[in-house]
């Protein structure tokens, strides 16, 4: 193999090494990524809406804001409302992983002590 050969081998090798680290990186952003909330907003004068969509958390929550309440209303208390029932949404989702076996276990328990099978 000449010196061209062998530099331009160890020049590739350097290459894919380089290729192989960007990407672990690309990944560890891109996994962090769905935490930075993404919003958009779309008015639909056809039905007399806008619509706010939110990405976060691996989610996308839509909300639609009839124009009646988008005029009587201020930016807060809309904002507000959007910003608790996605709060709600997100919180729900992750808690009832948690608690929800938990629940199962104490019925199963009830149940077979006290003989009830409803609830």
């Amino acid at each position: 193999m000449s010196d061209f050969e062998k530099n331009r081998a160890e020049y590739v090798t350097r290459l894919e090494a380089q290729l192989i680290n960007l990407q672990q990186q690309l990944s560890a952003i891109q996994a962090d990524e769905r935490w930075i909330p993404k919003v958009g907003g779309v008015i639909d004068a056809g039905v007399g809406q806008a619509r706010l969509t939110m990405s976060f958390g691996g989610k996308n929550q839509t909300a639609v804001i009839p124009f009646d309440m988008v005029k009587s209303h201020s930016s807060s208390d809309i904002t507000t409302s959007i910003l608790e029932t996605a709060f709600q949404s997100l919180i729900h989702d992750r808690l009832r992983e948690v608690i929800e076996p938990e629940v199962k276990r104490l019925q199963a328990n009830v149940i077979s002590f006290s003989g009830k099978t409803q609830w």
